[in-house]
């Protein structure tokens, strides 16, 4: 499917919606074509909710479409375009959200879909801050849209935190790259990728014997961080954060590189000082805002002051330790079996 890319304008209209291709080929996707004339029977009135008027439908909540899928948005008419083929005769649309680009910024509208004159809402209304506003003053499925839009860099910059929740506690979120981790479904890079600012409050072995073997993806630490950690983090971060690709060597001095689906992580040694000093090469690329050591030390609330926190990559040279980044933000050698401190980091 493809899409024609364009700067929004004044009241243009989009649909974020989930296609599934008849018999199992789901992808995401954003239109935006130009269709005249508008089809009758879709309406949108200046200041009242986008309503998608009765069509052929299997149920509420799916649109069922011979040709194309179309919205109309006063003046101006986009659709989003779907090339069907006799090897995929059906095509279903999960509608996702309906925003209108005004004064600057794409705006959630409400929107219902319906059959047979029932009708069920699958987009709510919801104002976008301004641009310039910051991070943390926008929502995370703001944020997300922000970065599905291909704005992500024109409303934020790198360095700029986000609050975020693990059970109780309120953490921040730093963003330290645009466009760096390649999303696990093979569509492209996630638009965001961020880690947190200090570290958690609790320190972590990352195995209980003194052992790389393995790996990170083998250690008790990586089952304690995706079984126990981060299940207990805010579900509105939860629901927009993107699975990703992760490059770690598997430990126990191999030099074989292992690439995992990772939606929480640990950064590796490259990506934290652009260097292999301590681990094998091929773990990923610097991300560039920790440029300096003092940009790589973390404060931890346990202790009062910085602490030394693990990163994922196995030592090299040894089948005992993990690469870690020390109280002063240098690279250093950590027996595995040592409690020590923890960022986690994600993409979007």
């Amino acid at each position: 499917m493809g899409h024609v890319q364009k700067v929004p304008q004044e009241r243009d209209l989009i649909i974020h919606y989930l296609t599934l291709l008849y018999p199992e080929v789901k992808e995401t996707r954003t239109g935006f074509d130009p269709l005249e004339p508008p089809p009758p029977e879709l309406v949108y009135h200046d200041g009242a909710p986008l309503v998608l008027q009765e069509r052929p439908l299997f149920n509420d909540q799916t649109l069922y479409m011979e040709y194309h899928l179309a919205y109309a948005c006063k003046e101006v008419i986009f659709i989003p375009r779907l090339d069907i083929t006799n090897d995929s005769p059906f095509v279903y649309a999960n509608l996702v959200e309906a925003a209108q680009f005004s004064e600057g910024n794409w705006n959630r509208l409400d929107a219902w879909i319906g059959k047979h004159s029932e009708w069920e809402q699958f987009s709510k209304k919801e104002i976008m801050p301004p641009i310039g506003s910051p991070l943390d003053a926008f929502t995370w499925s703001q944020i997300d849209r922000i970065g599905k839009g291909g704005l992500a860099r024109d409303y934020f910059s790198l360095g700029e935190v986000k609050r975020f929740t693990i059970g109780p506690r309120i953490y921040e979120l730093e963003l330290i790259a645009f466009d760096h981790d390649d999303l696990a479904d093979g569509s492209g890079k996630a638009p965001y990728t961020f880690l947190m600012k200090i570290l958690v409050d609790s320190i972590y072995p990352m195995n209980d014997r003194e052992t790389n073997a393995g790996g990170y993806n083998g250690s008790n630490f990586y089952r304690i961080l995706n079984d126990s950690i981060y299940p207990t983090f805010n579900e509105d971060l939860r629901t927009v954060v993107k699975p990703i690709f992760k490059k770690t060597s598997s430990g126990s001095r191999s030099d074989v590189i292992v690439i995992t689906t990772e939606t929480a992580f640990m950064p590796s040694e490259i990506e934290i000082c652009g260097t292999s000093t301590i681990a094998f090469p091929g773990e990923g690329e610097h991300y560039t805002r920790f440029s300096t050591a003092p940009q790589r030390m973390k404060y931890a609330a346990l202790y009062d002051t910085n602490n030394t926190w693990f990163l994922r990559s196995p030592d090299r040279a040894s089948t005992t330790d993990f690469a870690a980044i020390g109280i002063q933000g240098v690279v250093a050698r950590r027996d595995a079996d040592l409690s020590t401190g923890i960022a986690i980091g994600l993409c979007i």
